[in-house]
């Protein structure tokens, strides 16, 4: 079961890709250039951990923006801040 949750893990953060990161890059110093890295918030991965929670429980097709802001208690504007759509 752990690595089905894996592998639907990796397909999820797959379609969830960030739509704002500028605000959530921090830089690291790698062979004398800075590399910058992702930090990803608490309530973004709330929301995915939620999604995949539903996706696995409902299926990914009838699972709907609407019921994926109302389990992870979020306003909708904040779900379309973190990412494009549910794909």
């Amino acid at each position: 079961m752990r690595c089905a949750k894996h592998s639907l893990y990796r397909l999820c953060c797959a379609f969830f890709s960030p739509k704002k990161v500028s605000h959530l890059q921090t830089t690291r110093i790698y062979n004398g250039k800075t590399m910058p890295t992702l930090e990803t918030s608490s309530k973004k991965l709330h929301v995915i951990r939620t999604a995949i929670n539903l996706f696995t429980t409902y299926g990914f097709h009838t699972t709907g923006v609407d019921l994926i802001v109302k389990k992870s208690e979020i306003p909708k504007a904040t779900l379309y801040n973190y990412f494009h759509s549910k794909e």
